[in-house]
Formats: C-alpha cells, structure tokens, sequence
C-alpha cells in the first residue's frame, strides 16, 4: 500500500479541510445527492450504514456512518471518496470492536459524515419509528449499483453461492428483500435461519445456480478488491 495513503488512513496527514463556518451551514442544507450516490447509499443502509440524529447534540439533521473491517479498507475509502464531500476529516485510525453475533473481535474503520439536511428523506423512509427499517419504495431503490453496494458491505461467499446478512431485519423484512431479488433480477434466493450468540436471525441465500447472473448484474459496480465475496465467480 502506498505510504501516503497508509499516512492518511492512520491519522499522520491532514485531519481535513477547514472551511469557513458560513460555508459548511450552506452546505448542509443545499447539497444534494446525485442518482448514483443514492444507490450507493441504499447499498450501505441494507447493509452497515446507518443514519444517525443525535438531538442531545443539538444536530437538527442527520448524519451517515459507515464502518468496515480493517481488511476491507480499499472499498472503505472508495465509498468515503464517494462521500467525502460531506466528511469532516480523514478517516481515523483502526479500532477494536467486538462483534456480539460472532463473539469475535475485529479491528473497524469508520467515518461519519457531516449533518446534512439531504439525509432527511433517507432518514424518514428507513427509520420511521426511530429504528432501521426497510423503506416502502425499496423496489425501486435497490438497482444494480445498490445491490453490489449491498453485497460488497454485508454479503460473503458461501460454499458455491452467497450469503446476505439480514439480522438486522425481520423475517417479513428478509422475505421481502428475497421476493425482490426473485422478481426484480431472476435470482433464486431463500430465506434461511443463521444462529447468532444473540439469538436466531435471517439471512439470505443466493443459488450457485443464480451466481453467474448475479456477477454481470454487480460488476460494473463492484470494486475487485471485494471479488472475495463472490468467491470463484468473479
């Protein structure tokens, strides 16, 4: 890996840019998403991502986090790149973080973005109640670019097919998501029950048989430092 990159990754370069403060609050509320980075975005929320509104904080819009192994950090900084824009530094140094489904630990790297009134339809589709939730309008968010977003952040290579991790959802969620990858791509896809230290969750399962359709979906979208996760497809 090149040295400045491992400079900036690490915390040893700039810890960002300063700007006028007149122009970071004329950011927050006029800056908008491009199609693309919308895709990108339900990518990540069906995976790790997730919108954060901190009131105690006095922040009167949301923010994003996204966070990945350290082993992943070619796709960490390609989707901060995406959003840097909306970042407050470079990202911050690896930390320790143990992961309750596993019971492993695991060293992370996170971002968080700035607050930014352009989360706010993001953060009333997929939290409605507070929590994390797939959005009625899912159908049509979840496009190729956002499914390899999707399997590059939460999917794994397992056996000849693959794995997408839906704990965080309910089954009726799971099942929703599955009938889409039926429907909307001519996937075959099960809904399976993956037992966790925290208890039974769902997790779903794309066919081996459905891989090499799967791939030229995601490939103009998927970074090759991710093929990993489709196993001998790629």
């Amino acid at each position: 890996m090149p040295q400045n990159l491992l400079l900036l990754l690490f915390g040893g370069g700039p810890q960002g840019t300063h700007f006028n403060l007149r122009f970071i609050d004329i950011l927050r509320y006029t800056y908008s998403f491009t199609p693309f980075m919308r895709d990108v975005l339900t990518g990540l929320m069906l995976g790790d991502g997730c919108l954060i509104l901190d009131f105690s904080k006095r922040s009167i819009n949301p923010c994003l986090s996204f966070s990945q192994s350290l082993v992943n950090v070619r796709y960490f900084l390609d989707v901060w790149i995406i959003f840097n824009s909306l970042s407050n530094s470079m990202p911050g140094r690896p930390q320790k973080r143990f992961d309750s489904r596993t019971g492993k630990t695991y060293y992370t790297l996170q971002f968080i973005s700035r607050n930014a009134y352009a989360f706010w339809v993001f953060y009333e589709a997929w939290y409605p109640n507070g929590y994390k939730v797939i959005p009625d309008s899912i159908f049509e968010d979840l496009t190729p670019a956002a499914l390899a977003h999707w399997i590059m952040c939460d999917g794994s290579a397992n056996g000849y097919g693959l794995c997408l991790a839906t704990q965080g959802f309910t089954f009726w969620e799971a099942t929703r998501l599955a009938s889409i990858l039926i429907y909307k791509f001519g996937l075959v896809v099960s809904v399976q029950n993956q037992t966790y230290t925290t208890g039974v969750k769902p997790r779903l399962y794309v066919s081996y048989s459905s891989m090499p359709a799967l791939v030229k979906i995601v490939r103009p979208f998927f970074s090759p430092s991710m093929a990993y996760k489709l196993g001998k497809h790629w």
